[in-house]
């Protein structure tokens, strides 16, 4: 099997601990996998790895922002069945924009960033019950900064984090 890689931002501290403990309860419930909260910057990379490395070095002149989570959604992708919408925002477009041109992929779909807390096929009035049931969890916005960006081997299970770049925290940034 090929291997695929991708470029995942985590939450972390409260916000982690949170959503990665939701998580393991959706998963055990549903009997499905479990896995870490993160959004995809970009998903399906092939190639040699250490290539793929070295053209990341480009990511450690960007500047940490913020990601606000709102909008509880369901779909029928498997991968995407219950997912927290991401707000729109420079910070993540400019990532997603800067891995595109990297990595040869402007032809890629738009980019619609999320942070999916359960992985499964389910039926839509099942999905609709966990949303319904979460809402109240999760109808306020949910914040986290983005200070990395981590280079995932995504074809296992769990998926490997090969590397991290950390980016320039904004309130250490010298003029």
């Amino acid at each position: 099997m090929e291997k695929t890689y991708a470029l995942w931002v985590m939450p972390s501290g409260e916000t982690y601990l949170n959503l990665k403990n939701e998580i393991l309860r959706l998963s055990k419930e549903h009997n499905t996998v479990d896995f870490e909260p993160h959004v995809t910057i970009i998903g399906g990379l092939i190639g040699e790895e250490a290539v793929l490395i070295k053209k990341m070095e480009e990511f450690r002149s960007t500047l940490s922002f913020e990601v606000s989570l709102r909008g509880l959604q369901h779909s029928d992708e498997y991968f995407k069945c219950i997912f927290l919408e991401c707000e729109r925002s420079r910070g993540l477009a400019n990532l997603n924009q800067k891995a595109k041109i990297l990595f040869g992929r402007l032809n890629d779909p738009e980019f619609k960033p999320h942070l999916s807390l359960l992985y499964a096929k389910l039926e839509p009035e099942v999905r609709e019950g966990i949303v319904d049931n979460l809402k109240m969890k999760y109808g306020s916005d949910l914040h986290f900064e983005v200070t990395d960006i981590r280079f995932m081997l995504t074809a296992q299970h769990p998926a490997l984090e090969l590397k991290k770049f950390e980016f320039i925290k904004k309130n250490k940034v010298s003029k």
